[in-house]
């Protein structure tokens, strides 16, 4: 499928390149202000302020361009093998893996990133407070979530409480598999990953673009909603996974 051509599609590289230097700009103007923690993300006045824990130090700067640098230089491999037309059949000895190698570099990346948060992964979805779906998952069976859900989500923590029961028939699905916080956490981001292909193949067909598919595909794996958001991944997973309530 071909995208419309009209003039409200055409964009002059002037204006991309114009919006790219001032999203830029203002992203570093963030950045800073962030480190001299000057920036208030919340309102005093309503006395809910999220804190800083500490002073900026460099490690995050080398954590990210060490992740920069590799994810750049598969890119530019990537860019390369990949034209962004041609015959399916002469691209599919290299197309698909190098989607899947993409989803695995991934996973190792985000795994770096992720090693500059102050709680652990393994905290952070055990936890009650920031993700809930472990506890109630280990506690109850599919069947029971399924048929006594109104009934029992009012005494569930906040997550579990408020949302529709697609998330914990996931984790409740995993569980067969690991039991372990950190391995079900890993296990999670890892299957998210696997949302790229289908996200690659969409945009593929949508745009005619190996390239440009690509591309969409780097972006998911390291939106900052998918690095920094861990109770949002159960959420995007349970559209693709109906089959975990029959577990």
């Amino acid at each position: 499928m071909r995208l419309p051509e009209s003039g409200s599609l055409r964009v002059s590289r002037r204006l991309l390149w114009a919006s790219l230097l001032l999203g830029s700009m203002l992203s570093l103007a963030v950045s800073c202000r962030l480190a001299m923690q000057s920036l208030v993300l919340g309102s005093r006045e309503g006395n809910w302020v999220y804190g800083y824990f500490g002073t900026f130090n460099g490690r995050p700067v080398e954590v990210f361009l060490i992740a920069t640098v590799f994810a750049a230089g598969l890119l530019l491999v990537s860019w390369f093998l990949l034209p962004p037309t041609g015959p399916p059949h002469a691209l599919k000895s290299i197309e698909w893996p190098l989607v899947f190698a993409w989803c695995l570099v991934g996973l190792a990346l985000q795994g770096m990133l992720r090693s500059l948060t102050p709680f652990s992964f393994r905290d952070i979805f055990a936890s009650d407070g920031a993700n809930s779906f472990y506890t109630v998952a280990l506690r109850y069976d599919a069947g029971t979530i399924l048929r006594d859900f109104d009934h029992l989500r009012p005494s569930w923590p906040l997550h579990a409480q408020s949302n529709l029961p697609g998330k914990l028939l996931l984790v409740r699905s995993l569980t067969h598999i690991t039991s372990s916080p950190a391995g079900l956490a890993w296990l999670i981001v890892g299957i998210s990953n696997l949302g790229g292909a289908l996200l690659y193949l969409f945009t593929r067909d949508l745009f005619e673009s190996r390239r440009v598919a690509l591309l969409s595909l780097v972006l998911y794996l390291f939106m900052p909603a998918k690095l920094f958001s861990l109770s949002s991944t159960p959420s995007r997973l349970s559209r693709y996974w109906p089959a975990a309530a029959c577990c």
